[in-house]
C-alpha cells in the first residue's frame, strides 16, 4: 500500500486516499483461466473512525469466477478505495459485491484525475498475462477463520471496523 502511495512513477493522487472512507489492500490474488476462469486472495479492510483515526484492521478476501473469452495467470496487488457511504455500509454488512454494489473505477495515476463518481477506485499491479478479465464480478468477504485467530473472538465487522486503532484497548 505505501509503495502504491508513495512510489516514484506510479502514485495514487493524494485526493483519492484523502476521499476514502475504507481501504482494503489484497496481495498475491491470484487468477488463472482457460474459458473458465476464478480469482482468489485474501487481505485487510480498515475504515476511518469518527475521530478520523482508521479502524483495527478486518480480514477479508476477494474471489470471482467468470466465464468467457479468457485465458492466462497473473498474480495482482490490488488496493481498492471505499469512497461513499453505500460503499462502507456494504462492507460493514460483510459482503460486498463490485459491480452488483458498488461500482468500480480503475484509478489512473495521474494527479488530475477524478473518480467520476464511482463508489471504488481500484489501483492494481499484476505479474503475469492474462486477456479478457475485469474487476467488475469481484466479490469481498470477511474471513471468519483469520479475524477470529487475530482477535480471539468472531469479529464482527461493524464493530471492527468501527474500533479506532488510536484508542490502545482492544476489546473481546
Amino acid at each position: 500500500y505505501s509503495e502504491l502511495l508513495k512510489g516514484k512513477s506510479d502514485q495514487v493522487p493524494p485526493s483519492v486516499a484523502q476521499k476514502a472512507r475504507c481501504v482494503a489492500v489484497f496481495s498475491n490474488v491470484f487468477t488463472a483461466a482457460a474459458v473458465l476462469g476464478g480469482s482468489r486472495g485474501n487481505g485487510v479492510a480498515s475504515c476511518r473512525t469518527e475521530d478520523g483515526s482508521w479502524s483495527y484492521p478486518l480480514f477479508v478476501d476477494i474471489s470471482s469466477a467468470s466465464l468467457g473469452a479468457q485465458f492466462g495467470v497473473k498474480f495482482s496487488d490490488i488496493v481498492l478505495f471505499l469512497l461513499t457511504e453505500k460503499a462502507e455500509r456494504a462492507l460493514k454488512k460483510g459482503k460486498i459485491t463490485l459491480g452488483a454494489d458498488a461500482n468500480v473505477t480503475v484509478g489512473s495515476f495521474d494527479d488530475s484525475w477524478d473518480s467520476g463518481g464511482s463508489s471504488i477506485v481500484a489501483y492494481e499491479r499484476s505479474e503475469g498475462g492474462m486477456m479478457g478479465v475485469s474487476l467488475n464480478g469481484f466479490t469481498l468477504t470477511r474471513n471468519v477463520v483469520m479475524n477470529r485467530n487475530f482477535y480471539g473472538w468472531e469479529a464482527d465487522e461493524r464493530v471492527v471496523l468501527d474500533i479506532s486503532s488510536s484508542n490502545s484497548s482492544r476489546s473481546g
